[in-house]
């Protein structure tokens, strides 16, 4: 995100993606980068220190809630089917 600012938004402020959005491959590459992170927070969670978790929860829980997230893993991910987060594990409380 730091070379294409442009799509923060999609990470952070709850923008939709249009079906006929530009650079799509870049935004999918920004999204999974995302998601790379709420993976690795979810498995690494036991070892993240307590003072620091609430904040590393709020990022997943708000990387989750985003609809291009929603949208990514629908038609990347699910086979163009609906996406429902209580699908992965431990959702963040």
């Amino acid at each position: 995100m730091i070379d294409n600012p442009e799509y923060r938004k999609y990470v952070y402020d709850y923008e939709k993606i249009s079906e006929d959005a530009q650079d799509l491959d870049k935004l999918w590459g920004v999204l999974d980068y995302a998601l790379d992170v709420v993976d690795n927070v979810k498995a690494q969670e036991r070892f993240i220190p307590k003072d620091y978790l609430p904040g590393w929860r709020a990022f997943v829980e708000l990387v989750l809630d985003q609809p291009a997230t929603k949208y990514y893993l629908e038609k990347n991910l699910l086979g163009g089917g609906k996406f429902d987060p209580f699908i992965l594990d431990e959702r963040v409380k």
